[in-house]
Parts: C-alpha cells; sequence; structure tokens
C-alpha cells in the first residue's frame, strides 16, 4: 500500500477520514495504530472510533507517549525511566543557572539568574535535543557562528546531562524521548523489526505539527501502509519545532527509501465552516507558503453570521463578547457548550469577568501553577509551618502573617472580621506581646482555633520519623477532612452548577492533581522528605503537564489559547484582540540567546549565513507562523464568528484585522458600540424606532409593523415598563419652563470673574452656578489663601515672617491630600506665595487699595464684585490689577479682550468702587503667580461706551431662556460635562435609545 498524504483546510473532513480509515481497519480484524499531537486530541480521536459499536479500542498515542511506552515496555537494567515534567525540567535548570557552574559572556551576567534567561535557555536546548545535536556539537556551531553564548549553553547542557543523571536517575528529558526511542529502535534490529510488524496501518492526524525527529520515529516504525492528514497553513507548533514546510519533502524520501509510491489527495470540500468563514480562512491562507495544499474550494453551508468589530476599549469587547454569546443562545438556541473564545494570549481575566456578570458558565484551565491553587496552598503553608515549628530556632512572632492568611483560607474559614476581633483581644487581655500561635495553642474558647488545631496535628504527622511523601500529604488530607470535610462540601457545590460550582471543580482537580504530582515523586525519590517536594512544587512557574481527569463539559463556553483549541470545534468562536504586537506579536520568541536563529541555520543546507540574515529570515518566519495561528484559530468556528480589536490610548487595530476587514466589511468605519439587544431597554428603544418608522434595529419590518409596534408599547406602558410610555419620550413633553432668568424689569446681576466663562460656554456658565459643581477645589482654596495675603500687602505693620505665618496656617487648614501629593501642592503654594511677595516688591506703581468693592447700575444690570488691587500709575491714572494662581499665562490677544478686566475699568470711570474716589482708568493686568517665573498680561485703556454696550449685551443673554454649549479648550476638565449634548459623557441628554 503507498504512502497517502490528505491535505485539506480546517473542516475539509480530515480528521473524520482518519478516523473511518481506523475503524474500517479494526473491523476488518487488522491492527492500526493512531497517532496525533496532543492528549486531548488523541482523547478525542479515540472517543470518535468508539462510536456506533465498535467492540476494539485502537492504539492510539501522542508521539511522546508511542516513544514512552517503548522505552518504558523494553527497559533491561538500571533505574525504571520517567519523564521529567516541563515544570520540573524548568525548576532544575533554574537552580543549575543559580549555582553558577557555567561561565556566560560579560553581556548575559546580569540575566543569567532571571527567570526569562531560564526560560530562552530551556526553549534553546529544546530546539539542540530536538536535533540530536551533542554538547560539543553545539560547541562546534557556536564557534562556526561566532555565537560565544551557544558555546557556553553546550557547556550548561554537559552539566545539566551530568547533574540529571546522577540526581535523577532515570529522569528522561521530555524534549529527548524521541531521539531515545529512536535510538532504542536503531541500535535493536530484532525489537525494530518487531515494532514495524506490529501494526497493518498507522493513521497521522495533523502531520503537519511533527518535527523532524517525529518524522524519523514515524519513518523506523512505518512499513508501508501509512496514511497521513495535514494541512501546512494551520499549524501551531512552530515555536516546539514543527515543521510543516518541510512535511511533503520528508514524506517523498520515506516513499522513495521504501521504493512505494506518494499518493496525495487534496481534500477541497469544506463541510464546517460557512461560505463567509470560508472566505476569511481563504484570505489568511493566500499569505502562507504552500498554502494551495488547503484551499477548500467550495462550501457546503451557507448559515450563520460573520461579525468584524473594533470597540473602544478591551472591556467594551469583552462584553460584547459575552452579550453576543447570550444572545446566540437565548434566540439562536445555540449551546454555550459549542462557544468558544479563542485567544492569542493568557489574558482572558476580562473575558471570564464579563461571563460571570451575565451568569454564562464557563470552562478554562486554570493559570496559576498547582502550589497556588486555592486548595493546595494552604496546605503547603501548613506543612512548611508545622516543619518550623519543629526546630529549635523556631520564632512564633514571625508567622503571625502566615497564620492569618491560613485563616482566611478556604481551610480555616474565618473572615477579617474574627482576625480583627481576635487581635482585639490580644490588647484587651494585655497580651500584645504574644503570637497568633502561642495565642491560639492557650486559648481553646476562641472560634477562630481551627487552624491551631491543623498546626498541631500536622506538627504530629511530620514528628514522626520515616513516611513517604504521598503518605504524609494523604494524613495531611485526611486531618484537613476530619474538620471541615471540605471534600463532600465541594462535590456537594460542584454538582450545583454556577460560579460557586466552578471553583469547587477546581479545587477538587487541583487535589487530584496534588496527588498525582506526590504520587510520581514519591516514585522517583521514595527516600525524600516531604519539605523537598514542598520546595519543588513551590518553585514551578507554571502548571506541570500532568493527566487531568477529562469532565464532562455541560453548557460552559470555553475560553482557550490557540494551541490549545486545535483540533477542536464550535459553532460559535470569538477571536479577540487583533492588535498590533499581540496579534502579530513579531518579538522574537528567544531573542536573548537566538533560538529561532539556530532553528534557521540548522535550516540551511550550507549551515552557514550572517547573524543578520538569520535574524531577517527568522523574523519573516515568525509572521507567517502568526499568521498560521490565525487561520487556526478561524478554522475552529463553524457558523458564527466574530473577529475584533481595540482601538485605545495603547492599542491599534493589527495589520491582520485590517486585512480581514477590507475583505469582509469594506465600509465598516468608527468604534463599535455595546449592545445588548436582549435588555429591557435594547427592545423599547427598537420598538420605539419601529413604531415611529425610522427602522427598528433588532426587530426586522417582516416581523413587527409600527402600528404593532406601538400596541406593545401600549400595553408596556400600562405595565409600567420605563421608556416606553409615549408621554416620557424625549422631545415629546414641552419644556418644563420656558420663561427666561430674568423678567421684564427684572434687575439682572453681573460679576466680572463670570463674565469670561459664559462667553466661554453658556451651558457651563449655567450649571455651575445653579449647583452644578462640588464644593471648592483644592486650587480654589489655595486661591483664596492667596488673595487673603495680598491683602496683607496693604498693612505696613505686618512683615514678610508676618505673612509667611498666616501663609502656612492657612495652607495646613486645606486637605491637600498625602504623602507626595500633598508635597507636591505645598511646592506650588510656597512658590505662588514667594512670586507675589517678589512681585509686590519689585512694583513701581503705587498700591491704592486691595479687594476693593464694586457696586454699581448699569440699567437693569448690577454689576458687584471685587477688585484683587487697585494701583495708581507715574500719571496719577488707576490701574486694575487681578492676581491669577495659574501657571500659564492667556495669550495678549485674549487678556486684551478680557471681559473681566474691562468691567473693571468701568467700576473705576463710572465711580462704581465703593468708598473710594479714583483718577480715570489707564488699563489693567493680569499677573499670573503659578509658574516657575512669574508673567503679566496687559489690557490698554478701552472705550467706556463700547465695554457698556458689550456688558449690556452679555447681561441679556445672562437673563435669557436659552443657554448654547460651545467647544472650548476646556471642555477636557469642564465638571458639567455628563450634562453636556457635546459631550461624550453628557451622550444621555439627548441619547434616544
Amino acid at each position: 500500500m503507498a504512502i497517502h498524504l490528505l491535505l485539506g483546510a480546517p473542516g475539509s473532513g480530515k480528521s473524520t477520514r482518519a478516523v473511518a480509515a481506523t475503524r474500517e481497519c479494526l473491523e476488518g480484524g487488522a491492527r492500526p495504530l493512531l497517532l496525533g499531537f496532543g492528549r486531548d486530541a488523541v482523547a478525542g480521536l479515540r472517543e470518535e472510533v468508539g462510536v456506533n459499536g465498535v467492540r476494539r479500542e485502537p492504539i492510539a498515542r501522542t508521539f511522546h507517549g508511542l516513544a514512552f511506552s517503548l522505552l518504558q515496555k523494553h527497559h533491561i537494567s538500571g533505574p525504571t525511566p520517567f519523564l521529567l515534567s516541563g515544570a520540573e525540567q524548568d525548576v532544575f535548570i533554574r537552580r543549575l543557572l543559580a549555582e553558577g557552574l557555567t561561565t556566560w559572556p560579560t553581556a548575559f551576567s546580569q540575566a543569567v539568574e532571571s527567570a526569562g534567561f531560564a526560560k530562552e535557555l530551556r526553549d534553546l536546548l529544546s530546539r539542540v535535543v530536538e536535533r540530536g545535536i551533542s554538547p560539543e556539537e553545539l560547541v562546534a556551531i557556536g564557534e562556526s557562528a561566532q555565537r560565544p553564548e551557544w558555546i557556553s549553553a553546550a557547556h550548561f547542557y554537559s552539566t545539566y546531562l551530568a547533574k540529571l543523571a546522577q540526581e535523577r536517575p532515570g529522569a528522561i528529558d521530555p524534549n529527548a524521548l524521541i531521539l531515545r526511542a529512536i535510538n532504542l529502535l536503531t541500535n535493536d534490529p530484532v525489537l525494530h523489526s518487531q515494532v514495524r510488524t506490529s501494526f497493518d496501518l498507522i493513521i497521522v492526524d495533523d502531520f503537519h505539527e511533527a518535527d523532524p525527529s517525529q518524522r524519523m520515529l514515524l519513518s523506523l516504525i512505518t512499513q508501508d501502509s501509512l496514511l497521513v492528514t495535514a494541512d501546512p497553513a494551520s499549524a501551531v507548533g512552530k515555536f516546539r519545532g514543527a515543521d510543516p514546510e518541510g512535511m511533503v519533502s520528508a514524506l517523498e524520501s520515506m516513499a522513495a527509501e521504501r521504493r512505494s509510491e506518494l499518493v496525495t489527495e487534496i481534500l477541497s470540500v469544506q463541510h464546517r465552516a460557512t461560505s463567509e468563514i470560508t472566505k476569511v480562512l481563504n484570505q489568511i491562507r493566500s499569505e502562507i507558503p504552500r498554502s494551495e495544499y488547503s484551499t477548500a474550494a467550495t462550501t457546503l453551508r451557507s448559515s450563520g453570521a460573520i461579525r468584524i468589530e473594533n470597540y473602544g476599549s478591551a472591556i467594551d469587547e469583552a462584553t460584547s463578547v459575552a452579550l453576543w454569546f447570550r444572545e446566540l443562545h437565548v434566540i439562536e438556541g445555540v449551546s454555550y457548550r459549542d462557544m468558544a473564545v479563542v485567544t492569542r494570549n493568557s489574558n482572558t481575566e476580562l473575558f471570564r469577568i464579563a461571563f460571570s456578570a451575565l451568569g454564562i458558565p464557563i470552562a478554562h484551565t486554570p493559570d496559576l501553577s498547582l502550589a497556588e491553587r486555592n486548595a493546595v496552598w494552604p496546605i503547603f503553608t501548613l506543612i512548611s509551618l508545622a516543619d518550623a515549628s519543629l526546630k529549635p530556632q523556631f520564632d512564633a512572632h514571625q508567622h503571625d502573617e502566615v497564620i492569618e492568611e491560613l485563616m482566611l483560607s478556604i481551610y480555616g474559614e474565618a473572615d477579617m472580621f474574627d482576625i480583627k476581633r481576635l487581635n482585639e483581644l490580644r490588647f484587651r487581655s494585655g497580651s500584645s506581646e504574644t503570637s497568633l500561635y502561642e495565642l491560639l495553642n492557650e486559648r481553646n474558647d476562641l472560634p477562630t482555633t481551627r487552624i491551631s488545631k491543623y498546626i498541631e496535628g500536622v506538627r504530629k504527622i511530620l514528628s514522626k520519623s520515616g513516611g513517604r511523601t504521598d503518605e504524609i500529604l494523604w494524613k495531611v488530607w485526611q486531618l484537613l477532612s476530619s474538620a471541615g470535610e471540605p471534600a463532600a462540601m465541594w462535590q456537594s457545590v460542584a454538582l450545583s452548577g454556577g460560579r460557586k460550582g466552578e471553583a469547587a471543580h477546581e479545587n477538587l482537580d487541583s487535589l487530584i492533581e496534588l496527588v498525582q504530582n506526590a504520587s510520581r515523586y514519591t516514585e522517583r525519590k521514595p527516600r525524600s522528605r516531604v519539605m523537598e517536594f514542598v520546595h519543588e512544587m513551590q518553585s514551578q512557574e507554571f502548571d506541570a503537564d500532568v493527566i487531568r481527569p477529562r469532565r464532562i463539559e455541560r453548557e460552559r463556553v470555553a475560553i482557550s489559547s490557540v494551541h490549545r483549541a486545535r483540533g477542536r470545534q464550535w459553532r460559535v468562536v470569538a477571536i479577540p484582540s487583533l492588535n498590533g504586537g499581540a496579534w502579530p506579536n513579531l518579538t522574537p520568541r528567544g531573542s536573548l540567546l537566538g533560538s529561532e536563529e539556530f532553528v534557521e541555520l540548522q535550516g540551511r543546507s550550507d549551515a552557514t549565513g550572517s547573524a543578520e540574515i538569520l535574524k531577517l529570515n527568522a523574523s519573516s518566519a515568525l509572521l507567517i507562523d502568526e499568521r498560521r495561528l490565525l487561520h487556526s484559530a478561524v478554522g475552529r468556528s463553524g457558523e458564527y464568528l466574530m473577529i475584533s480589536a481595540v482601538t485605545g490610548e495603547d492599542s491599534r487595530p493589527s495589520r491582520f484585522f485590517r486585512d480581514i476587514s477590507q475583505t469582509m466589511a469594506p465600509d465598516s468605519t468608527g468604534i463599535s458600540k455595546v449592545s445588548d439587544r436582549l435588555s429591557p431597554e435594547s427592545f423599547i428603544s427598537a420598538l420605539r424606532h419601529r413604531a415611529t418608522g425610522e427602522g427598528g434595529g433588532m426587530i426586522a419590518p417582516a416581523e413587527t409593523t409600527p402600528e404593532r409596534a406601538a400596541q406593545i408599547l401600549g400595553f408596556l406602558a400600562n405595565a409600567e415598563v420605563a421608556g416606553a410610555d409615549v408621554s416620557n419620550w424625549y422631545g415629546y413633553r414641552p419644556h418644563s419652563d420656558d420663561r427666561p432668568v430674568a423678567v421684564e424689569e427684572e434687575e439682572i446681576r453681573l460679576s466680572p470673574s463670570n463674565i469670561d466663562a459664559f462667553e466661554n460656554c453658556q451651558l457651563r456658565w449655567l450649571l455651575t452656578q445653579n449647583g452644578g459643581q462640588r464644593g471648592d477645589s483644592k486650587e480654589q482654596a489655595l486661591g483664596i489663601l492667596i488673595h487673603q495675603v495680598a491683602e496683607g500687602l496693604i498693612q505696613p505693620d505686618l512683615s514678610a515672617s508676618d505673612l509667611k505665618a498666616k501663609f502656612d496656617s492657612g495652607l495646613a487648614a486645606i486637605d491637600l491630600g498625602k504623602g507626595w501629593v500633598r508635597a507636591s501642592y505645598e511646592k506650588s503654594a510656597n512658590r505662588i506665595f514667594e512670586n507675589l511677595l517678589s512681585w509686590h516688591a519689585a512694583n513701581n506703581r503705587t498700591l491704592l487699595s486691595v479687594e476693593s468693592q464694586i457696586d454699581m447700575h448699569i440699567g437693569r444690570v448690577h454689576l458687584t464684585g471685587k477688585i484683587d488691587r487697585l494701583e495708581s500709575d507715574e500719571n496719577g491714572k488707576t490701574i486694575v490689577v487681578d492676581l491669577k494662581s495659574a501657571k500659564t499665562a492667556i495669550s495678549k490677544a485674549d487678556a486684551q479682550a478680557t471681559h473681566q478686566l474691562s468691567a473693571y475699568q468701568l467700576a473705576v470711570a463710572e465711580g462704581g468702587v465703593r468708598d473710594l474716589v479714583l483718577a480715570p482708568p489707564a488699563g489693567g493686568e493680569l499677573v499670573y503667580l503659578g509658574g516657575e517665573k512669574l508673567s503679566s498680561r496687559v489690557q490698554s485703556e478701552l472705550g467706556i461706551d463700547e465695554v457698556r454696550e458689550a456688558l449690556g449685551k452679555i447681561a441679556l443673554k445672562m437673563s435669557g431662556a436659552f443657554f448654547e454649549a460651545q467647544k472650548s479648550k476646556e471642555c477636557r476638565i469642564c465638571p458639567v460635562k455628563s450634562s453636556c449634548p457635546r459631550m461624550a459623557a453628557g451622550s444621555q441628554v439627548v441619547d434616544l435609545g
């Protein structure tokens, strides 16, 4: 039989054909081997094969699972082989780096002990091990490429192998697992022949995820009957060494070695996705090399929908996805089990919050390492505390905070009020020096003493010599269960569902994983102490790769990374955050140690190339990989697809989003709004639009006529549903009061300090003058204090030190906040004070008065207020001065047009300054005291008649019935913008729904 290659896009039936071939082989009595990538994917394939009464279960494995079973089954002598988990390997590498056994180039000296360096080193070593390169060969490669960091990595690799063999006998590096199996088969011809004849047909699903070592293993175990399915455009495992570009040539070589034929079949019919989703897939695939292998020419489905959205914030994006999912569930009847959010990164917290707020159940893999989870960390903390208490140097006072954390944990069941009452008891009883540990041991009548019983119980368990790690952990768990029976409680809550049920599920799963890890650890190190296990688990920065129980997910939305979504499908898929820097993420994954450049170098036929060329090629390959990830994510969707991005202060839609948007929605512009079509408000709004003939939103014209919409609104209005009664609609009710502020012949009061505010924005002036603004701000209070100090300048008996004391006293009475905020305000205030004194000392004009009252009438207008300073110039004329605490002065043109100064000049000219007889005005000055250097703006002498006429017109506007909202540079800091129809924050003023 020839080697058969099935190529096709996601949803073209590749996996279905693989399952059918396996079932056919089983039903015919033959022996198939089904290989896949990822345990979940293989388990799904195995279950599919078992449908419809297939009695024999197929041998279904991952490549690593197959290799490990070969090594264990044919192990002859020496320690029993076991697989080192990724988390354990990470801890081991970081420990060796901390010991400083390897010398690194000077440029890396500051980074060696960081977690990021350990991760990059692990990536580089993974690529080295996958290719079967020895430490000596890596040294030669580093010298040839002039990469000293690779030479250091080779020395570390040599130390790593020696230490691993010494400290973990039988441990197999997960990256070396495949090569160990290859060496086993290569060195044992009898075993090799036996394995090759064990299977009549080998089926490999998603062969595009295979790396060179996996292809080599496949070649060794394959006789001549091989069926592989692949889609080079959907590979998501490039970061693990997958080589989709070399897939076809590898199969051709395999066929040539067997003098067989490579039969290629392209599946061109799309069975899963709709025509619109297929269009998106084709658009993405057009930029991927060799994508012609997976082109789906036709599709069998046309229903469903696709949405391309650009939101203003990540919160809006997450909320909209959750609302859309709920809408499809309620209106279209789509099960939550058939919905998924497929993300590029692990930042899914906003989506969890959004789904939980709507009561939508979610299923996700915990992001926390095992030692950090709620059900596990208290157990480790208890063991650590009990172990410490057994030592002579134990100081109980140092563990008060730890005991409080344990009391607040899910096993302690205390709350902050219990902690507060306990601390109050310590102080009332005069035992404030007593530690919490001692107090809990002394008093048995406290409601929070459960933790002390736990600590004492764990002390007794640890004090007994001997005991395996897994046995000790089991005894600790029994101790916890004997008091609160958490397992039974969690089981009951888990079965009830909801958010608490999800948390209970996670607690139970975490305990199962803890037991599994402890069992594996004890098998490897039967004589180890339990604290060694605790320290190792606490050192792991990510979750160990252990086999979890496959829980039946009922009505749960999946939140998954692209890599975990591989091989799965849903009716509804949302792919969020297609933003620049996030998707595509073109930051080199191994930028420090150059793991991607190493892969690029190994892929070159001449094994040479400058660092610049390698970086360029690696960057180009990275962009293609990001397209493959997107192609795979879109391919998970069957009927409904949402692709979204966020346009904000720190984010912009990426090139991927723009390409899809131009293809699918070229006319869409602007920011998408969050719309809850199922809310009463949205339904009422749609009915109102339909009743008034202005559309209907989610209500199609064929569903409801305007007359019927009006009838429904009437029914809802009788039921007192908000927004249904037409008498309350915006624009349908008359103005509550259309009279002017001041009726005819009524006096119009005018304050010079408010005139310019009115000219800038009439609506802001009206609202702030009538209670629309909060009390005095810090800045206003400081301005009042400065004017009070300025009044003292006219008193000859007050010295500068007296004024400073008055200023400091007034400043202390203002609430300026705390810490650096208060320090900043105090610094600004003192600068204003110093500028005021220096300006006053340098002023050559004669000071006439301060805070002089204005009281005069101009027809109906009553002008009242205060002038900061009145001064006399060298010609004996009067100058009006207004002090400002602001930092920045207005323009000279604006100063000339300032109505405040012109009103002051008018008062001086008309004799409107109370108790003073003044010379004619010669102009005015604005003095700005808030800057590093004080500045001023001058207003020249004005025509009094023109000023009187202008002020009269302004006063009439102030007394009118209509006030305009005007745009200005101060709109951003306007205190009443939530009531302004021109501002987004005030949209509710005119929003019709």
